[in-house]
């Protein structure tokens, strides 16, 4: 009997880590300084960028020092305890949060003097899911698997079977892609977002998990087994639905993936992942200097960074008032028999605009149960990732390839919305068929 099958024999079992206790080593007080200085950069921009140019779009510039030694105090905490596993999709997925969604809310919290309250709920909320999943047992990994045997057949036909499926319905309902929608042309991409025909609302989760988990997951199996035309197969499919629904993640979801994935063999993830988007903001930033041009600049700077920053306090200023109920989970159908107490979804109640919706999964948690909403989906979050840790830790690297774009989905959706439509349960179901499958193109599962 093979050492795997043996594995999935024996009961269920936890296992405490060996060393609990809080220790910093050199390698996590390089990344601290290489986190500072990412936030330096955004900081700078915001200043000499992002309120000059956009400061009409609710980025203001009302700097606050008391505030600013707060920040900082409570960025060095989180920076110190955040997990710093190597090859661990659960320790990964909190360092992708912790540099998009928590260094940019930090950064806008002092910027613009905004509300104490949300900040410390929300930083407290990503301290409990990292304490969560530093300190709770790892469950065994057979606990979570279908007790059989599939071959490679099995995951091809799941994979290829709902992406056949996705690709057939968008052909046959939308005209082919035009010239300016291939190009990036602004107004010819939102055209066609707006006109894009699925069939049924079905086709689009297909889509969506096709996109962000199916593609992702052959991409990372053409890496690793140097089958680069897998890899190449899944950049092209991702091309062609970004060319029939205009949704542009879906272009960079294949270089994202691609980096991650290199980056977290050689276990150089997160200075890797700082630096470069260091460099990169400030090569962006140069380009602007030169040229006058403010697109691509406004892109990453403004609308990853500090868009949802300021998303996350207008929906804790707008559901902290007394007059304004929460939505209790009711505007996402996540409770039976609960609907929602407004007519309007809530980005028209936020701002008027429904483009308004990129709140991020903490502020979404507060707009339906308030710190209680906070402090439960934070736990929520940590379970998710130490299940996701459990079962991947045979295969972490194809693990982190098939989580790194549901988890990323987080900084602009709420949790219940990425567990169905970013494609978390369906990288969950990706990834049990893949741990508990023959070999898919080698003889070892241990990729890593």
């Amino acid at each position: 009997m093979s050492e795997r099958q043996g594995e999935k024999d024996m009961p269920l079992q936890f296992s405490l880590p060996r060393n609990p206790q809080l220790t910093i080593s050199k390698q996590r007080v390089y990344e601290i300084k290489l986190i500072f200085c990412l936030k330096s950069v955004l900081v700078y921009l915001y200043v000499v960028f992002v309120h000059k140019y956009f400061d009409y779009l609710w980025l203001p510039l009302d700097i606050s020092h008391l505030k600013l030694f707060e920040a900082v105090v409570v960025l060095t905490v989180l920076a110190v305890f955040v997990p710093e596993r190597q090859k661990s999709p659960a320790s990964t997925g909190l360092k992708i949060i912790l540099m998009i969604l928590i260094l940019p809310l930090v950064s806008f919290y002092w910027l613009t003097d905004a509300p104490r309250l949300y900040f410390y709920q929300a930083t407290m909320g990503f301290f409990i899911t990292c304490l969560i999943v530093r300190s709770a047992p790892q469950l065994a990994a057979n606990s979570f698997l279908i007790e059989r045997t599939f071959g490679r057949e099995t995951i091809l036909s799941i994979c290829l079977g709902l992406s056949g499926l996705a690709f057939i319905t968008i052909f046959l309902l939308n005209d082919p892609p035009s010239l300016g929608v291939v190009l990036l042309d602004s107004g010819a991409v939102a055209a066609r977002r707006d006109a894009v025909d699925f069939g049924h609302p079905i086709i689009g989760y297909v889509v969506n998990w096709h996109a962000r988990v199916i593609a992702p997951f052959f991409l990372t199996i053409g890496i690793l087994y140097k089958r680069y035309w897998i890899s190449g197969m899944a950049i092209v499919s991702n091309a062609v639905l970004y060319s029939y629904t205009s949704d542009t993640f879906y272009l960079l979801i294949p270089l994202m993936v691609f980096f991650t994935v290199i980056s977290s063999q050689r276990e150089i993830f997160f200075p890797f992942t700082l630096k470069a988007t260091t460099v990169g903001l400030v090569s962006l930033y140069l380009f602007h200097v030169f040229t006058g041009h403010i697109r691509l600049l406004g892109i990453f700077a403004r609308r990853i960074f500090f868009v949802p920053a300021r998303i996350q306090f207008d929906y804790y200023t707008f559901f902290s008032k007394p007059e304004n109920p929460y939505m209790k989970l009711g505007e996402v159908g996540f409770v039976p028999f609960v609907s929602s107490p407004y007519n309007s979804p809530s980005p028209l109640l936020i701002r008027g605009d429904i483009a308004w919706t990129s709140t991020a999964y903490l502020s979404d948690a507060y707009m339906n149960l308030g710190v209680l909403g906070v402090l439960g989906f934070s736990i929520a979050l940590g379970v998710l990732l130490v299940i996701i840790e459990s079962i991947s830790r045979d295969v972490p690297i194809v693990a982190i390839g098939v989580f790194v774009t549901p988890i990323f989905s987080l900084m602009n959706h709420g949790l219940t919305t990425t567990f169905l439509t970013g494609g978390i349960f369906f990288a969950v179901f990706i990834i049990l068929l893949y741990y508990n499958s023959e070999d898919l193109f080698s003889t070892s599962h241990s990729l890593s």
